[in-house]
């Protein structure tokens, strides 16, 4: 886990910002207090302990994935992506229920109280002190290929 310092940001884009969205305004000052948050991602071996712990069933269909690029793939899952993946990659094709649900498991086996974070804490965290449209320049491409 790594500390996140108290601190305030501004969430959202102005209205004349280049590819704004509709839902990213308006602008806001938004205070923090200090959270932790986890370093790594959860990964797909963690979330196999996950599955094989509580017999979870797990749901087809991903909006992105290797075979589908942007359009939704039917056939996508945690166990299958569309690329290739082992254990210590990143767990992908997850539902915001899923990941609740695995964060209470994690308290509960672990005896420590975990959650997801709140939309402005990632941001706040993820932005880490910049103020460009994008969090890495605002000159950047609105895109940023993994490929």
């Amino acid at each position: 886990m790594v500390v996140i310092p108290a601190g305030s940001f501004t969430m959202g884009s102005p209205d004349d910002e280049p590819g704004r969205d509709d839902r990213e305004g308006p602008p806001r000052r938004v205070s923090i207090r200090q959270f932790a948050v986890g370093k790594f991602d959860v990964t797909r071996g963690q979330w196999a302990a996950f599955v094989s712990a509580t017999n979870r069933e797990t749901r087809r269909g991903c909006f992105w994935t290797g075979r589908s690029g942007s359009k939704p793939d039917p056939a996508g899952s945690w166990r299958d992506a569309g690329f290739p993946q082992d254990d210590d990659h990143p767990v992908v094709c997850v539902t915001w229920e899923d990941a609740l649900d695995y964060v209470r498991w994690l308290s509960q086996r672990t005896g420590h109280s975990y959650r997801l974070l709140t939309e402005a804490e990632w941001e706040y965290a993820a932005r880490a002190g910049s103020t460009s449209r994008k969090p890495w320049s605002s000159t950047a491409p609105q895109e940023v290929s993994a490929y």
